[in-house]
Protein backbone atom coordinates (compact mmCIF):
# COMPACT_ATOMS: atom_id res chain seq x y z
CA UNK A 1 0.00 0.00 0.00
CA UNK A 2 1.45 3.39 -0.94
CA UNK A 3 2.39 5.57 1.98
CA UNK A 4 0.04 8.38 2.82
CA UNK A 5 1.83 11.63 3.48
CA UNK A 6 0.26 14.79 4.87
CA UNK A 7 2.48 17.85 5.02
CA UNK A 8 2.10 20.48 7.67
CA UNK A 9 3.43 23.96 8.23
CA UNK A 10 6.13 22.80 10.66
CA UNK A 11 6.41 19.01 11.07
CA UNK A 12 4.87 16.22 9.03
CA UNK A 13 2.69 13.14 9.29
CA UNK A 14 3.76 10.00 7.45
CA UNK A 15 1.41 7.01 7.57
CA UNK A 16 -0.40 8.84 10.39
CA UNK A 17 2.82 9.03 12.45
CA UNK A 18 4.19 12.40 13.57
CA UNK A 19 7.67 12.89 12.08
CA UNK A 20 10.31 15.58 11.91
CA UNK A 21 12.33 16.35 8.82
CA UNK A 22 16.10 16.09 8.81
CA UNK A 23 16.62 19.87 8.27
CA UNK A 24 14.40 20.64 11.27
CA UNK A 25 16.20 18.04 13.37
CA UNK A 26 19.56 19.58 12.50
CA UNK A 27 18.33 22.77 14.19
CA UNK A 28 18.73 21.01 17.55
CA UNK A 29 21.66 18.62 16.86
CA UNK A 30 24.82 18.46 14.78
CA UNK A 31 25.07 16.53 11.52
CA UNK A 32 27.58 14.03 13.02
CA UNK A 33 25.20 13.41 15.95
CA UNK A 34 22.32 12.86 13.52
CA UNK A 35 24.35 10.44 11.37
CA UNK A 36 25.40 8.51 14.44
CA UNK A 37 21.79 8.09 15.65
CA UNK A 38 20.66 6.91 12.22
CA UNK A 39 23.60 4.55 11.60
CA UNK A 40 23.23 2.97 15.04
CA UNK A 41 19.46 2.75 14.56
CA UNK A 42 18.84 4.77 17.69
CA UNK A 43 16.03 6.59 15.88
CA UNK A 44 13.31 5.31 13.55
CA UNK A 45 13.59 6.55 9.97
CA UNK A 46 10.10 6.71 8.45
CA UNK A 47 11.30 7.93 5.05
CA UNK A 48 14.81 8.13 3.66
CA UNK A 49 15.96 11.11 1.62
CA UNK A 50 15.57 10.34 -2.07
CA UNK A 51 14.92 12.30 -5.28
CA UNK A 52 14.13 15.59 -3.60
CA UNK A 53 12.27 14.06 -0.66
CA UNK A 54 13.46 14.93 2.81
CA UNK A 55 14.32 12.26 5.33
CA UNK A 56 11.62 11.86 8.00
CA UNK A 57 12.38 10.71 11.54
CA UNK A 58 9.62 9.47 13.86
CA UNK A 59 9.40 12.13 16.54
CA UNK A 60 8.68 9.76 19.43
CA UNK A 61 11.80 7.73 18.58
CA UNK A 62 14.12 10.65 19.35
CA UNK A 63 16.14 10.58 22.58
CA UNK A 64 14.46 12.60 25.33
CA UNK A 65 16.81 15.59 25.24
CA UNK A 66 16.18 16.09 21.52
CA UNK A 67 12.40 15.73 21.87
CA UNK A 68 12.52 18.41 24.56
CA UNK A 69 14.69 20.67 22.38
CA UNK A 70 12.23 20.33 19.49
CA UNK A 71 9.26 21.11 21.74
CA UNK A 72 11.00 24.26 22.95
CA UNK A 73 11.40 25.44 19.36
CA UNK A 74 7.93 24.27 18.29
CA UNK A 75 5.62 24.80 21.28
CA UNK A 76 2.47 23.79 19.37
CA UNK A 77 3.78 20.29 18.66
CA UNK A 78 1.66 18.85 21.46
CA UNK A 79 -1.53 19.87 19.65
CA UNK A 80 -0.46 18.64 16.20
CA UNK A 81 -2.27 15.27 16.48
CA UNK A 82 -5.40 17.19 17.41
CA UNK A 83 -4.90 19.61 14.50
CA UNK A 84 -4.44 16.66 12.15
CA UNK A 85 -7.65 14.97 13.30
CA UNK A 86 -9.79 18.10 13.10
CA UNK A 87 -8.44 19.02 9.68
CA UNK A 88 -9.26 15.54 8.36
CA UNK A 89 -12.69 15.36 10.01
CA UNK A 90 -14.03 18.87 9.46
CA UNK A 91 -17.04 18.76 7.12
CA UNK A 92 -19.53 21.53 6.27
CA UNK A 93 -22.75 21.00 8.21
CA UNK A 94 -25.58 20.89 5.65
CA UNK A 95 -28.20 20.78 8.40
CA UNK A 96 -26.80 23.99 9.89
CA UNK A 97 -26.93 25.75 6.52
CA UNK A 98 -30.58 24.72 6.09
CA UNK A 99 -31.41 25.98 9.58
CA UNK A 100 -29.76 29.38 9.18
CA UNK A 101 -31.16 29.81 5.65
CA UNK A 102 -34.69 29.23 6.94
CA UNK A 103 -34.26 31.32 10.10
CA UNK A 104 -36.47 34.40 10.42
CA UNK A 105 -36.49 37.18 13.00
CA UNK A 106 -39.66 38.50 14.61
CA UNK A 107 -39.98 41.07 11.85
CA UNK A 108 -39.79 38.37 9.18
CA UNK A 109 -36.31 39.29 7.96
CA UNK A 110 -33.78 36.60 7.10
CA UNK A 111 -30.12 36.33 7.98
CA UNK A 112 -27.73 37.97 5.50
CA UNK A 113 -25.85 35.51 3.30
CA UNK A 114 -22.53 36.27 5.00
CA UNK A 115 -24.04 35.47 8.41
CA UNK A 116 -25.48 32.19 7.12
CA UNK A 117 -21.98 31.22 5.96
CA UNK A 118 -20.36 32.37 9.22
CA UNK A 119 -22.78 30.51 11.48
CA UNK A 120 -22.63 27.39 9.31
CA UNK A 121 -18.84 27.28 9.62
CA UNK A 122 -19.06 27.82 13.39
CA UNK A 123 -21.55 24.96 13.72
CA UNK A 124 -19.35 22.73 11.55
CA UNK A 125 -16.33 23.34 13.79
CA UNK A 126 -18.27 22.62 16.97
CA UNK A 127 -19.76 19.47 15.43
CA UNK A 128 -16.21 18.25 14.64
CA UNK A 129 -15.15 18.90 18.24
CA UNK A 130 -18.18 17.00 19.56
CA UNK A 131 -17.45 14.06 17.23
CA UNK A 132 -13.90 13.96 18.56
CA UNK A 133 -15.06 14.02 22.17
CA UNK A 134 -17.53 11.20 21.50
CA UNK A 135 -15.05 8.93 19.70
CA UNK A 136 -12.84 6.70 21.83
CA UNK A 137 -10.73 5.79 18.78
CA UNK A 138 -10.16 9.45 17.93
CA UNK A 139 -9.18 10.27 21.51
CA UNK A 140 -6.68 7.43 21.53
CA UNK A 141 -5.12 8.80 18.38
CA UNK A 142 -4.79 12.42 19.49
CA UNK A 143 -3.80 11.50 23.04
CA UNK A 144 -4.84 13.16 26.24
CA UNK A 145 -6.23 16.61 25.51
CA UNK A 146 -7.59 19.41 27.66
CA UNK A 147 -9.77 22.39 26.91
CA UNK A 148 -6.68 24.62 26.71
CA UNK A 149 -5.31 22.50 23.86
CA UNK A 150 -8.70 22.39 22.18
CA UNK A 151 -9.07 26.18 22.30
CA UNK A 152 -5.52 26.65 20.98
CA UNK A 153 -6.29 24.30 18.09
CA UNK A 154 -9.56 26.06 17.25
CA UNK A 155 -7.66 29.36 17.19
CA UNK A 156 -5.07 27.75 14.90
CA UNK A 157 -7.84 26.92 12.42
CA UNK A 158 -9.48 30.34 12.54
CA UNK A 159 -7.85 31.54 9.34
CA UNK A 160 -8.17 28.20 7.56
CA UNK A 161 -11.85 27.57 8.35
CA UNK A 162 -12.91 31.20 8.73
CA UNK A 163 -14.86 30.64 11.94
CA UNK A 164 -15.64 33.33 14.53
CA UNK A 165 -15.81 31.14 17.64
CA UNK A 166 -14.33 32.43 20.94
CA UNK A 167 -10.56 32.00 21.23
CA UNK A 168 -10.30 31.91 25.01
CA UNK A 169 -10.54 28.48 26.63
CA UNK A 170 -13.37 29.39 29.02
CA UNK A 171 -15.55 31.16 26.44
CA UNK A 172 -15.04 28.41 23.86
CA UNK A 173 -15.92 25.73 26.42
CA UNK A 174 -19.07 27.65 27.37
CA UNK A 175 -20.07 27.98 23.72
CA UNK A 176 -19.71 24.23 23.14
CA UNK A 177 -21.81 23.50 26.24
CA UNK A 178 -24.42 26.04 25.12
CA UNK A 179 -24.54 24.45 21.66
CA UNK A 180 -25.20 21.04 23.21
CA UNK A 181 -28.13 22.53 25.18
CA UNK A 182 -29.63 24.94 22.66
CA UNK A 183 -28.46 23.85 19.22
CA UNK A 184 -27.92 26.15 16.26
CA UNK A 185 -29.89 29.09 17.69
CA UNK A 186 -27.12 29.89 20.21
CA UNK A 187 -24.73 30.74 17.37
CA UNK A 188 -26.80 33.72 16.22
CA UNK A 189 -25.30 36.84 17.74
CA UNK A 190 -27.42 38.40 20.47
CA UNK A 191 -26.45 41.85 19.26
CA UNK A 192 -27.60 40.95 15.77
CA UNK A 193 -30.96 39.76 17.12
CA UNK A 194 -31.35 42.91 19.25
CA UNK A 195 -30.78 45.09 16.19
CA UNK A 196 -33.58 43.31 14.35
CA UNK A 197 -35.87 43.59 17.40
CA UNK A 198 -35.25 47.34 17.47
CA UNK A 199 -36.24 47.55 13.81
CA UNK A 200 -39.59 45.99 14.67
CA UNK A 201 -40.14 48.39 17.57
CA UNK A 202 -39.16 51.39 15.46
CA UNK A 203 -41.56 50.42 12.65
CA UNK A 204 -44.37 49.85 15.13
CA UNK A 205 -43.71 53.22 16.75
CA UNK A 206 -43.70 54.97 13.36
CA UNK A 207 -46.90 53.20 12.35
CA UNK A 208 -48.80 54.24 15.47
CA UNK A 209 -47.60 57.84 15.17
CA UNK A 210 -48.59 57.88 11.52
CA UNK A 211 -52.05 56.48 12.23
CA UNK A 212 -52.55 58.94 15.05
CA UNK A 213 -51.75 61.87 12.77
CA UNK A 214 -54.19 60.99 9.98
CA UNK A 215 -56.43 63.91 8.86
CA UNK A 216 -59.45 62.07 10.22
CA UNK A 217 -57.94 60.92 13.45
CA UNK A 218 -59.20 57.34 14.09
CA UNK A 219 -60.46 56.09 17.40
CA UNK A 220 -58.07 54.04 19.55
CA UNK A 221 -59.94 50.85 18.62
CA UNK A 222 -59.23 51.53 14.92
CA UNK A 223 -55.57 52.15 15.64
CA UNK A 224 -55.39 48.87 17.56
CA UNK A 225 -57.03 46.96 14.72
CA UNK A 226 -54.70 48.46 12.09
CA UNK A 227 -51.76 47.64 14.35
CA UNK A 228 -52.92 44.01 14.53
CA UNK A 229 -53.21 43.93 10.73
CA UNK A 230 -49.65 45.18 10.47
CA UNK A 231 -48.33 42.56 12.90
CA UNK A 232 -50.18 39.78 11.02
CA UNK A 233 -48.77 40.95 7.69
CA UNK A 234 -52.14 42.13 6.40
CA UNK A 235 -51.16 45.78 6.27
CA UNK A 236 -48.14 47.20 4.44
CA UNK A 237 -46.34 50.17 5.93
CA UNK A 238 -43.45 52.18 4.51
CA UNK A 239 -41.23 53.30 7.42
CA UNK A 240 -39.72 55.98 5.16
CA UNK A 241 -42.93 57.98 5.22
Amino acid sequence: MPAREHRKRQMEYFNNILCITQPELLEVMSKPAYDQLVNRRKVQVAQRACRGRKALIVFDSLPGKYRLAVKERKPDISTMPLQEWLRANYTPDAEARSYFSAFRFDNGSALPAEKINEYTVNASVIKAVLRLMASANALRRVGRIGWDSMAETITYFKREFGHTLPESMLRFRKKVAQFKREGYACLISGRFQNQNSRKVNYKIERLILSLDSLPERPFNTTVAEMYNQFVCGELEYDARR
